[in-house]
C-alpha cells in the first residue's frame, strides 16, 4: 500500500463522520511520514475485546449489548463510506477506537 494514499484517505474520512478518526496533521521529513491523530483515551476496539476476555478468564466475550453497539458503529462507518464513495480499506482491528 502507498502510505501517502493511506494518509490522504485518513484525512478525507476523518473530517465528515463522528465515528471515524482521521489524521489531524501530517508531517514529513526526508525519511519519515508522521500522522497526528486524535487521542482515544478508551483505547481501540481490539483492546476492549481482549479486556472483556481477560476479565472472564477467556470463558465469555463481550456482553451482547456492548457487541451490538460496536457492530452498529462498524455498520455506520461502512454506510458512510458507501454514501461518500470513499473506498478505503481501514477495516483493521486497530482502526476502531472508543
Amino acid at each position: 500500500m502507498n502510505p501517502i494514499k493511506e494518509i490522504a484517505a485518513l484525512q478525507l474520512l476523518g473530517t465528515g463522520h463522528p465515528h471515524v478518526l482521521g489524521a489531524i496533521e501530517v508531517l514529513q521529513d526526508g525519511d519519515f511520514l508522521f500522522s497526528v491523530m486524535p487521542f482515544c483515551s478508551g483505547g481501540d476496539l481490539f483492546g476492549l475485546v481482549v479486556q472483556y476476555a481477560e476479565e472472564s478468564g477467556g470463558e465469555i466475550g463481550m456482553p451482547e449489548p456492548v457487541a451490538r453497539y460496536w457492530f452498529r458503529q462498524i455498520l455506520l462507518v461502512s454506510s458512510y463510506k458507501l454514501e461518500t464513495g470513499r473506498k478505503v480499506g481501514f477495516y483493521k482491528k486497530i482502526n476502531f477506537a472508543e
